[in-house]
């Protein structure tokens, strides 16, 4: 019998892995990484064969390296577009992977946590940024200090991702502070291992005090543009109300299963308070949740909304709404959820049943797959569509306006419709590129076969493209 239930835990918990890594696969394999700005960074690196360093981000060169590498291989663009996305789609798998390995000889309950945070980030598009990658790379060393507090594995690892962190994006000074304090505000037994945390708390600290100064003293034009009230708002809150409705759900079950935790430690240690001399009592942490419901029912009601609310956000990302590239409200919602993580750790473990927590595993990573599955679709459609409409132009230049070409104007077409559509027009074609997307005045300002810009964000000449690409017809 044991051994029955030791695999019947196994089983939705690989599971829950495959779905991850399916959805992976998925995006890696249309190229869904490979929206808007991402579109940029690999024709980039293909005409410059170097990794590209946006606004001083060095961190950003970590997902490129496998292109980097490819490049050196071969010069098939097809080849290579499926290596950068790989780089990029596999890195939510890659921190999932790493947070299991950390808690599964420990608290594996705590895995619901940044699973229920990659599902809250399946509402980004692609799902792929610098801030994003911070996120991904704070995870496993969350759940490794949570859990090995003062262990030299943790104090290495720390003191290693602490300046990667430093130099990813300018709001990571935010991340870097967070951690900071949570080393240094978690319970200590005193002694050589917490004055090792105390350094490494300090290192978090100054380091984002360090990018602090510095995103205020070299912030550029494109950052500045976030500062109104208006973009800001754009940049940080998601663009529909299911989406908004499915993040607080995600908080809210993050809330009701840490209180579940908590609430099972209480009862244990009260038993055993009255067993023991003077001891009797509850833990004050569990007086401040007393407005969730203690019942089951209310995490499982909680859960079927939240994937509810997940596969309304995914048929209407499929639909053409909704779609964007980054809402940074994932980022404090990330931190939100490593608090109650941090909270909950060592209070898992008093669960009257240590697999409680597998059939919402698997539920948020098949929500996720779902979720996964259809932003990949919808991408792939859009794609194909405008590869097949620059295969039919009998013209070797299109042009790009409010309102042309015809085939962007659907609502089915909303993920290529955006400033990188001449790019996605010239990776996505199939065969050697014989036709491009252009703004209007592109189509006609040529000189000894030169454009006057590809796009008016990218000047690069034709004979640079033709290098990478193949030859490219223009019109004289």
């Amino acid at each position: 019998m044991a051994s029955d239930g030791v695999l019947d835990s196994r089983v939705p918990i690989a599971a829950g892995f495959a779905f991850l890594g399916l959805s992976a696969v998925l995006s890696a394999a249309v190229g869904l990484p490979l929206y808007e700005d991402r579109a940029l960074y690999f024709l980039e690196i293909l005409l410059e064969r170097q990794p590209l360093v946006p606004n001083q981000r060095f961190g950003a060169v970590i997902p490129q390296l496998p292109l980097v590498v490819a490049m050196d291989i071969t010069d098939q663009v097809i080849f290579l577009r499926h290596v950068f996305s790989l780089g990029y789609g596999l890195l939510p798998l890659l921190s999932a992977l790493l947070c299991w390995l950390v808690v599964r000889d420990s608290e594996r309950e705590l895995m619901i946590f940044p699973t229920l945070f990659l599902a809250a980030n399946q509402i980004n598009f692609s799902a792929v940024s610098e801030l994003l990658l911070s996120l991904y790379l704070a995870w496993p060393f969350l759940l490794l200090f949570s859990t090995r507090p003062t262990t030299s594995t943790t104090m290495v690892v720390g003191a290693a991702l602490a300046p990667l962190l430093f130099f990813l994006h300018p709001l990571s000074f935010l991340l870097l502070f967070f951690l900071g304090v949570l080393l240094l505000i978690c319970p200590s037994d005193g002694g050589r291992e917490s004055r090792a945390r105390r350094s490494l708390a300090v290192l978090f600290m100054g380091l984002g005090l360090v990018r602090l100064l510095w995103a205020l003293s070299s912030v550029n034009a494109y950052e500045r543009s976030y500062l109104d009230s208006g973009s800001a708002a754009y940049y940080l809150f998601p663009d529909s109300s299911i989406q908004a409705a499915f993040l607080c759900s995600i908080l809210l079950l993050g809330l009701a299963t840490a209180a579940r935790y908590w609430r099972a430690s209480s009862t244990v240690r009260h038993q055993d308070a009255h067993r023991g001399p003077g001891n009797g009592g509850e833990p004050a942490l569990n007086h401040g949740l007393r407005l969730l419901p203690e019942t089951p029912w209310f995490s499982w009601t909680l859960a079927a909304s939240t994937a509810v609310l997940g596969l309304a956000v995914a048929a209407q990302i499929h639909a053409g709404e909704g779609i964007k590239l980054k809402s940074a409200v994932v980022f404090p919602l990330a931190l939100a959820l490593m608090a109650i993580t941090v909270a909950a750790a060592g209070h898992a473990r008093f669960q009257q049943s240590r697999t409680a927590w597998i059939p919402l595993f698997f539920l948020i990573t098949l929500v996720y797959l779902l979720m996964g599955f259809s932003k990949a679709h919808g991408w792939q459609r859009a794609t194909d569509d405008l590869a097949a409409a620059m295969a039919a132009s009998p013209s070797p230049c299109v042009r790009l306006g409010p309102d042309e070409p015809l085939v962007l104007q659907s609502a089915r077409m909303s993920a290529v419709d955006n400033w990188t559509a001449p790019i996605a027009a010239l990776i996505f074609q199939t065969e050697k590129p014989a036709t491009l997307l252009l703004p209007g005045d592109g189509c006609q300002t040529l000189v000894e076969k030169r454009v006057a810009y590809f796009t008016p964000w990218f000047a690069r000449p034709l004979g640079a493209l033709e290098a990478r690409f193949g030859p490219i017809r223009v019109d004289q």
